[in-house]
């Protein structure tokens, strides 16, 4: 017994031991375990620590790259004229040199200067629509065009090339395709340019073929461009659209170029939300397909926040609209009036921005279209003054139309107060969109309109198919333009001549500015494209026209008139024997009218004046009355009204 309570005591006590043991050991396992947690809490927070600080470094880090970028991508695409000015300096200096008479060895000099220049220069156009695009800041301004003239035109240079070349080259337009369709003009030919540019350029046996075609009938056009080139294989394929790439190194090597190209020509098809596949085999040539939707005129009518134009038979007459006509060149008027005309506005005229306001003071308008450049007050101040005047006619829709289409100045304009925007030279139907576009509210009952059969008369030097659009096919009338054009500017290089003997830059940019706009309006594309590129260096940098280059306008303006002289005059004159006899009361009543519509429709006056001239008349007031006609053609209509006082005097 006594034993058994003792072994019962030790198994008790050994129990109680290691009770004892295990609770030292778990409360020793428990304080390393808290420290452990502690030590683990400590590291997660400081690890979270870390990871939110590694967060904010690298979002630092890519709000750096991203601003880095956009700022090189601005600077970039901001570049535009600083780089090209200087190019186009460079380039014309060298055109102007290769027109002297030179020795072989430095025609040959000149000849290569001037093919790297231009070389040059294109590189430095792919670059920067490269950085446009890819800044974003290229937007399609979509506009109609006439599909048959727009491929034409876009297609005779590369004609020249594949000549040059000794290469066919051809193109067909598919007669399902409509006369008109809606398109940023600009952006399709740099597409159109980049393909056969390239084809051209990798193609020498065989030749080059561009189709326009219908793909479906969701409005999806084809536009095809094949040659019989070098071809691309198949591994390289996949880098034909790859920004700085070639499809082979070697093709830098021997035809040159950035590799940008056709990256860009991808990024514009896209930016019209349309396709580009190519098709090519080593040494088989090479098939680019462009699947554009193109909308038509009557298509158009449903986007105007894309479209600045409308289907013209769909109109509604303008007979309420008063349009203040802001200009003060003669041929800019006469075309911008004349169109106006054609659509029953009524026009009114002011040749400076102080006298646009000051008829705003007196007459209510509906729509004021404003020019930029002019003598008093240009057409920015006087935009300033009205948006801040507070008087009712401070909301006026103001529309620029000038001949300045830089991004920088379009963004000016737009920043004073105007709503739009229309390059000269004037397009008829970009006119008439804007002018619907801002005076639907006016407009009353419909009218149809019917496309001009416009029969083309050629004179070398004188784009006579884009004038006549703008004149609705008035031959007579532009050949009266055109003819008072060359009469007002016989003299140019005099003129300029001794503004750059005095240092009269001011009068001289006045000067190249007004043949730039006139010229342009005209169709004489060349004499304003130099007008242009003479006025902007003396604005931008004071540097005035080559002696050289003067003469160069001032041959080519000789030319021109020869050109024109040998062309039949249209304005036809009446034969004594088709003379009407008409009381002098019905002639006077006619004059006493007519001046009553000098200052407010000059077209209207005009009608008047004509249907006068057509009757049996004294030989002292027929002259007097075209002087009348002579002035009107000019806008003087302060010479206009005196003429015909003179004339209602001679009546009695």
């Amino acid at each position: 017994m006594p034993s058994d309570l003792i072994r019962l005591e030790k198994r008790l006590a050994r129990e109680q031991l290691a009770r004892k043991e295990a609770e030292d050991l778990l409360e020793i396992n428990s304080k390393q375990l808290f420290q452990k947690n502690r030590e683990l809490s400590k590291l997660s927070e400081s690890l979270e620590k870390l990871v939110a600080k590694r967060t904010s470094q690298m979002q630092k880090a890519r709000d750096d790259a991203l601003l880095a970028l956009q700022v090189k991508s601005d600077f970039i695409a901001n570049m535009s004229h600083e780089l090209r000015t200087p190019m186009n300096g460079v380039l014309g200096v060298l055109t102007l040199l290769s027109d002297e008479e030179l020795t072989l060895e430095q025609q040959e000099l000149v000849s290569v200067a001037l093919t790297s220049g231009k070389h040059l220069l294109g590189v430095i156009n792919d670059i920067l629509d490269f950085s446009k695009i890819e800044a974003k800041k290229v937007e399609l301004e979509l506009s109609p065009v006439n599909v048959k003239t727009y491929f034409q035109s876009v297609c005779a240079p590369f004609i020249l090339d594949a000549k040059n070349k000794g290469i066919e080259f051809r193109f067909n337009i598919d007669a399902a395709v409509p006369n008109v369709l809606i398109t940023d003009p600009l952006r399709l030919t740099q597409i159109i340019s980049n393909l056969l540019s390239n084809a051209i350029k990798f193609t020498d046996n065989g030749g080059v073929f561009l189709s326009f075609t219908p793909f479906n009938s969701k409005g999806v056009y084809r536009l095809t461009v094949a040659d019989s080139g070098i071809g691309i294989s198949k591994e390289h394929i996949s880098t034909v659209f790859a920004a700085f790439e070639q499809a082979d190194t070697s093709i830098t090597r021997d035809f040159g170029g950035t590799g940008l190209g056709m990256n860009i020509t991808k990024n514009l098809v896209e930016m019209f939300n349309g396709e580009i596949t190519v098709e090519s085999e080593l040494g088989e040539g090479t098939t680019f397909h462009v699947d554009i939707c193109f909308k038509t005129s009557d298509a158009a009518l449903e986007d105007m926040t894309l479209v600045r134009t409308v289907n013209t038979a769909d109109e509604a007459s303008l007979t309420n609209s008063r349009i203040l006509l802001v200009e003060d060149n003669p041929v800019n008027q006469m075309i911008a009036m004349k169109m106006l005309s054609k659509w029953d506005c009524h026009v009114e005229l002011a040749d400076d921005g102080k006298k646009a306001i000051d008829m705003l003071e007196m007459n209510d308008y509906h729509l004021v279209l404003m020019d930029l450049q002019m003598p008093v007050m240009g057409g920015i101040e006087a935009t300033q003054l009205i948006r801040a005047s507070n008087k009712a006619y401070a909301d006026v829709p103001i529309v620029a139309m000038t001949a300045h289409n830089s991004t920088e100045h379009v963004e000016e304009c737009y920043s004073v107060g105007m709503q739009d925007h229309i390059s000269k030279p004037i397009e008829r139907e970009s006119l008439r969109a804007v002018v619907l576009k801002y005076l639907s509210a006016v407009t009353e009952g419909e009218t149809d309109s019917q496309d001009v059969e416009i029969e083309t008369v050629l004179i070398d030097g004188i784009d006579t198919q884009s004038s006549l659009d703008r004149l609705g096919g008035d031959w007579p009338l532009l050949y009266s333009l055109i003819e008072r054009f060359l009469q007002e500017h016989a003299d140019f290089a005099a003129k300029v001549s001794e503004l750059k003997q005095s240092d009269d830059s001011t009068n001289a940019i006045i000067l190249l500015h007004k043949v730039k706009g006139g010229a342009g309006n005209l169709g004489i594309t060349e004499l304003a494209d130099w007008a242009g590129e003479y006025e902007a260096s003396l604005i931008n940098h004071d540097s005035w026209p080559k002696q050289q280059a003067i003469i160069k306008v001032q041959r080519f303006l000789e030319g021109l008139n020869k050109n024109f002289a040998a062309v039949d005059n249209p304005i036809k004159t009446t034969s004594t024997t088709d003379l009407r006899k008409e009381s002098l009361d019905y002639i006077k009543s006619g004059l006493e009218e007519l001046l009553t519509l000098v200052n407010k429709d000059l077209f209207a006056a005009e009608d008047i004046l004509n249907d006068i001239l057509e009757c049996e008349l004294s030989p002292q007031l027929h002259e007097e009355l075209l002087h009348a006609k002579d002035s009107m053609l000019k806008f003087d209509t302060a010479a206009v009204s005196a003429s015909i006082n003179t004339a209602i005097t001679l009546i009695g």
